[in-house]
């Protein structure tokens, strides 16, 4: 998948913690486990999805921890490395995301191009027919 041989280049998503947010089938956190990653949460507010990701999750014979809920809402709660966020099209809320997205690397799936928000750099950014992929990390800081 173009996602994840964008992440290569940065070591990712081998090892980490990833949270695949608007999660729908679960299909970009089972690729990530399938290409390493250590852990996986799924957080989608539909039930019904959440019930497709844990069948999903069963029938590849592989764990990753199923959450319904607001997505943004739980990932401030969350340790991760990498958030994976295909949110539905005219979201709007980048800011919120990244703020709680804290010190993860995000790949965002939009509409449309995310300018680099205060704090965060977009290392990547490419069109895969009418979705736009950014890649952003957030800007390490010295403190002092």
């Amino acid at each position: 998948e173009a996602i994840f041989n964008m992440l290569y280049s940065l070591g990712l998503p081998k090892g980490c913690r990833v949270v695949d947010l608007f999660a729908g089938s679960g299909a970009l956190g089972i690729e990530a486990l399938s290409r390493g990653a250590e852990e996986a949460y799924f957080v989608d507010k539909s039930a019904e999805s959440c019930r497709t990701i844990k069948d999903n999750l069963e029938g590849l014979a592989i764990y990753g921890r199923v959450i319904q809920g607001d997505a943004l809402q739980k990932l401030e709660s969350l340790e991760v490395d990498l958030v994976l966020a295909d949110p539905p099209y005219g979201f709007d809320d980048w800011n919120r995301l990244l703020t709680a997205a804290g010190k993860a690397v995000v790949v965002a799936e939009s509409d449309s191009a995310i300018e680099a928000l205060e704090g965060w750099e977009v290392v990547r950014s490419r069109k895969y027919g009418r979705a736009m992929v950014t890649i952003l990390l957030p800007i390490k800081r010295d403190d002092g």
